[in-house]
Parts: C-alpha cells; sequence; structure tokens
C-alpha cells in the first residue's frame, strides 16, 4: 500500500500524505467536466460487444444522446450494444465496466457518470509512479479546483503540522 500515497512538505513545513487515486481522480474529473460534450473520442480497432438485459437496453435509450456527448460511439441491435469509439479517458476495459454501470442505473446523473468515468481512468492504489509521473500529477492537481476532496468526497490529502505531528509522536499533549 505504500505506493498509493504521495508524501510531501508544504511551504509552511507541514507534512502532506496525498492520496494518488483520489489526487488524479480529481484532475480527470475537472477535465472530463470542461471536455463533458465534446464528444471526443479514441476508435476501437474491434467493437466491444456487450450483452443486453432488456432493462439496460431501455437505459440505453434514456443515456444514448449523454453517453454520445461523453465521446461513446454506440450501435445498438436486438440484445447487443456494440461501442464502436470510447472517450479518450477510458480503456476499452474501463469502457465497458462504465456502460455496465450506467445500464444497471448505477450512475443516475451527469455528474455521477463523469465521476465514475475519472475513477475508472485514473491511476490505482499500489501502482508505481515514477518521479516524473509523479511530480506531473501533483502539478496538475494543485492547479485543479476543489482539489481537497476526490468527486466522491473522500480526501485527497491529509496534513500535519510540526504540532500535530509533535502530538502524534506523544512530544507534547
Amino acid at each position: 500500500m505504500a505506493e498509493t500515497y504521495l508524501v510531501l512538505r508544504d511551504e509552511s513545513g507541514a507534512l502532506l500524505l496525498v492520496d494518488q487515486h483520489a489526487a488524479h481522480e480529481r484532475v480527470l474529473f475537472e477535465a472530463a467536466k470542461n471536455d463533458a460534450f465534446s464528444g471526443n473520442s479514441r476508435p476501437l480497432a474491434l467493437p466491444l460487444e456487450l450483452p443486453l438485459h432488456p432493462a439496460e437496453k431501455a437505459r440505453f435509450y434514456e443515456l444514448g444522446t449523454t453517453l454520445c456527448s461523453l465521446g461513446f460511439e454506440l450501435s445498438c441491435t436486438d440484445a447487443t450494444l456494440a461501442v464502436l469509439a470510447t472517450p479518450p479517458l477510458l480503456s476499452r476495459a474501463q469502457a465497458g465496466q462504465f456502460l455496465r454501470e450506467a445500464l444497471a442505473g448505477r450512475k443516475e446523473d451527469l455528474t455521477e457518470m463523469l465521476a465514475g468515468m475519472s475513477c475508472k481512468g485514473a491511476v490505482k492504489a499500489g501502482q508505481r509512479l515514477v518521479e516524473d509521473e509523479a511530480v506531473g500529477l501533483l502539478r496538475q492537481w494543485l492547479a485543479a479546483p476543489g482539489r481537497e476532496y476526490c468527486p466522491h468526497g473522500r480526501p485527497c490529502v491529509l496534513r500535519w503540522d510540526a504540532a500535530a505531528l509533535e502530538k502524534l509522536f506523544k512530544r507534547r499533549q
């Protein structure tokens, strides 16, 4: 789990522990919000085919326009959804997972959809970042609005100033 957090010191000398997944999720969420209706997509070499339950098919017809505006290119037949292109943020597998969640009704509105896409596309806990990746992520995160929390409300960063650290190490009461 040690490859989940980035350890820094701020200008006041406080110790910061940044959750790399939550921070990347915030960065991707803000980018997705800014790009939400551009329709940018990445074509798949081979379509991803998802078998659909009738309820999922009905949900597809409710969400189809929104999904297309997010960058999906989709084609629906009787019982199959063909994914021809995905938003650039998502891999093929992540796109399939995201669509399954959206069509099952676990993503109720656009904000939840963007948060879900951001979560799927973010670096994972335990994923080792090389130094330039970590520095790049931190620069983007520091520039992101709402950077204290991921789109799901979890903290991206914990802070301890000198007094808090002294209490943790029982140097002070």
